[in-house]
């Protein structure tokens, strides 16, 4: 079997041999896709040294895991002594609600959301808590009008700090804040109690990013069969959400992948009424435009989708490739770190407070 179709296998929770392939090659695959906790828990064989290092990287992924949660819980209790509401996307919120098990969905850094107007107050007050802001270059950031910023936490997180869900204030998509904070559900991770996204807003979220992202990585896949699995969602909500937002094609997208790779419970009503199968082609390639336009590297999603009839597995090695052309021609993490005066941090926490007035007036 080849290199994809072991890793698809894995993710529907069939028995990997992987004997015949090459070692390093794949446990690159396995470490891009994220799916290394999935291939040992049913590997059957396998080279000599690939079980070893495929267990070396769940135990790092527990040991993230625990690492964010020292971390979460303490710019949550600074936030909250403040009185500044907020919400936890993706990360230890995904794991706990749909995984159940850290070692099967290893993540980098903590995503939370704060309303536009509570912006600032909110980087203070994680500031002032130990916070670190990474990102210093004001000037780029307002011109780019980024959604975020990041900022390092003291035992080794990076907190992305949204004032929107995705990480783009202009441009087709009209993501709001507000749509998230009005059906907020508790959630107990690790003895804490955190606030994140109902079940339908999740899947909205969650299949944007990974679009906008290059919809290339197998677990993005697998994190919305496992919501659509272990969740009750509101169809519904998940079509009115996605057209509200303006994203109807790029989630149909996505969860049509899922479903079609790794058996996700999408109801095809859905499907159809999000993207109806006549105007498939056109609606992806209209979502790819939208989509990237106010990105330096769309054509890394752009390549994928063109590419959709390939697998995940395929679109990604595109992907992976266009993306290193793309960060060569532009660095984008230097500029975001680039000095500038500080005078235009005040500038762009006002663009923040502008668009909250908007979005709420």
């Amino acid at each position: 079997m080849t290199i994809p179709g072991l890793l698809i296998s894995a993710l529907r929770g069939e028995t990997v041999d992987a004997s015949g392939v090459d070692p390093e090659e794949f446990l690159v695959a396995c470490r891009e896709h994220r799916a290394g906790g999935f291939v040992l828990d049913h590997l059957t064989d396998g080279p000599e040294g690939l079980r070893e290092a495929l267990e070396a990287d769940a135990a790092a992924a527990m040991t993230d895991h625990l690492r964010a949660l020292v971390d979460l819980t303490a710019v949550l209790d600074a936030l909250d002594t403040s009185g500044i509401p907020s919400l936890a996307l993706k990360g230890p919120v995904l794991v706990e609600a749909a995984y159940g098990d850290p070692r099967l969905r290893p993540y980098r850094d903590l995503d939370l959301l704060v309303d536009p107007g509570d912006l600032g107050r909110a980087l203070e007050c994680i500031e002032a808590a130990g916070g670190s802001l990474i990102d210093r270059n004001w000037d780029f950031l307002t011109r780019q009008r980024r959604g975020q910023l990041h900022l390092g936490l003291p035992f080794g997180c990076v907190l992305d700090l949204h004032w929107l869900p995705l990480d783009v204030a202009s441009g087709a998509l009209e993501v709001d804040s507000a749509t998230l904070f009005g059906g907020l559900v508790p959630l107990e991770v690790g003895g804490v109690e955190i606030l994140t996204t109902s079940p339908a807003h999740t899947v909205v979220h969650l299949a944007l990013h990974a679009a906008m992202e290059g919809g290339c990585r197998l677990i993005w896949l697998k994190d919305l069969e496992r919501v659509v699995a272990t969740s009750d969602v509101d169809w519904d909500e998940v079509v009115r959400t996605a057209q509200a937002w303006k994203g109807t094609a790029a989630v149909s997208l996505m969860l049509g992948r899922a479903a079609r790779l790794l058996d996700a419970r999408i109801p095809a009503e859905v499907l159809n009424e999000l993207r109806p199968p006549r105007v498939r082609a056109l609606a992806d390639r209209a979502a790819v435009r939208h989509l990237t336009s106010h990105r330096k590297n769309g054509k890394v999603f752009q390549l994928v989708t063109r590419t959709a009839g390939a697998s995940a597995f395929d679109s990604a090695q595109l992907s992976v490739e266009a993306a290193k052309r793309s960060f060569r021609r532009t660095p984008s993490r230097d500029l975001l770190t680039a000095e500038s005066p500080d005078v235009g941090r005040d500038d762009y926490l006002e663009m923040a407070a502008v668009h909250a007035s908007r979005t709420t007036g």
